[in-house]
C-alpha cells in the first residue's frame, strides 16, 4: 500500500515539466450532455455553476457515475493531480488512475470534503513507464460532488512509494520478471525474452 497524502494548499504546477495531460482540465467546453473529451461510461452528470454564475463545472449526479478521460505518459517519473471541487461531507468522490486503459484501477483515493479548495497529489511511477492512462472520477452514495478544475502533470521527480505496476511496457524500470509485459526483467528495465538469444544469433 502506497502512501499519498492530498494537499490542502496550492501545488505550484509552473515547475512541472510537461503539460496538462487532460483535456478541457477546466470543464467549460461542452459537446452536449457531457464536457468535452472526457467520457460518462456510467451514470449521468450535468453542467453546473460554480461560486461564480459564469463558470462552469461538472456535477456527478445519482449514486454510481464515473468521469473519465484517457492519455498517455512518456517515460516521466512523477504525476502530478490537482483539483478543484465542492465535496460535501457525506460524498463519495474518488480520483483514480488506470494504467495501461486497461480496466484496472492501479490507484484509487478519496477526496475529502471540500468548499472550492484546491487539492493536490503527487504520484510516483515506475522509471520509463510509457504507455496509455485513463484519469477517472468517481462517485458513490449520496452528497453532492461539483468538479470545476482536474489537472495532471508530469514530473522527473516525485516522492512516496511507486505504484506496482504489472504488464510494463519495454524500456520501462522493473524489479521482477512478473512485472514486465514481455515476462523478461533484465537489468533493472523490462526488455523482450529473447533479445540476448537474437543477439547471439545475429
Amino acid at each position: 500500500m502506497w502512501k499519498l497524502a492530498w494537499l490542502a494548499c496550492l501545488i505550484v504546477l509552473a515547475a512541472c515539466d510537461g503539460g496538462d495531460l487532460i483535456s478541457n482540465p477546466m470543464v467549460d467546453r461542452w459537446c452536449g450532455e457531457r464536457p468535452c473529451a472526457w467520457d460518462v461510461p456510467q451514470g449521468r452528470v450535468k453542467r453546473v455553476g460554480t461560486w461564480h454564475t459564469d463558470d462552469y463545472a461538472v456535477e456527478l449526479l445519482g449514486e454510481d457515475t464515473i468521469l473519465s478521460q484517457g492519455s498517455r505518459l512518456h517515460g516521466e517519473e512523477g504525476l502530478h493531480l490537482s483539483m478543484i471541487a465542492l465535496v460535501e461531507s457525506e460524498a463519495q468522490l474518488y480520483v483514480e488512475l488506470d494504467f495501461g486503459d486497461d480496466g484496472s484501477v492501479e490507484f484509487s483515493e478519496r477526496i475529502r470534503a471540500s468548499f472550492w479548495e484546491r487539492r493536490g497529489a503527487c504520484v510516483a511511477i515506475p522509471s520509463g513507464y510509457d504507455g496509455d492512462i485513463r484519469f477517472i472520477l468517481r462517485k458513490q452514495g449520496p452528497g453532492r460532488t461539483v468538479v470545476a478544475n482536474l489537472s495532471a502533470f508530469t514530473d522527473d521527480v516525485c516522492g512516496g512509494e511507486v505504484i506496482d505496476l504489472h504488464d510494463r511496457p519495454l524500456g520501462t524500470a522493473c524489479e521482477s520478471n512478473e512485472q514486465c509485459a514481455s515476462g523478461a526483467c533484465k537489468r533493472g528495465e523490462c526488455e523482450l525474452e529473447n533479445r540476448t538469444a537474437l543477439g547471439s544469433v545475429l
